[in-house]
């Protein structure tokens, strides 16, 4: 889930500062991990409709709606549908109560973490 969120902030970054989207190989260089490792987390949220993908590699990544209106929830559902066993160390649950600190945890948006640290 936490690749998925990263990716979504990265690409809604780059459409807010202006810049060039993101395509599949260019996002998983960003983020540090192969594109095996991100393709499954890319096609989740294709899956339900969050964000586009093009026909070929070089084609950028879109987000179909705006990052405000997509929430955690939301990816969290797309990626990890009806699973429940994930396991989250006490220092990535730390983390996601920073995020939702203030706010519910359902209503924060893609939007907000990537206006986090710019």
């Amino acid at each position: 889930m936490l690749l998925a969120v990263q990716a979504l902030v990265q690409v809604s970054r780059a459409f807010n500062e202006g810049q060039k989207l993101p395509n599949d190989l260019e996002l998983a260089e960003q983020l540090g991990c192969s594109c095996v490792i991100l393709k499954p987390a890319l096609d989740d949220l294709e899956r339900v409709g969050i964000l586009a993908r093009g026909d070929s590699r070089a084609m950028p990544i879109t987000l179909t709606r705006s990052p405000d209106r997509i929430t955690l929830s939301e990816v969290r559902a797309a990626v990890l549908r009806d699973r429940e066993s994930v396991y989250f160390p006490a220092a990535m649950e730390r983390m996601f109560a920073a995020f939702t600190q203030g706010a519910k945890g359902h209503e924060v948006t893609v939007g907000e973490l990537a206006q986090c640290g710019t």
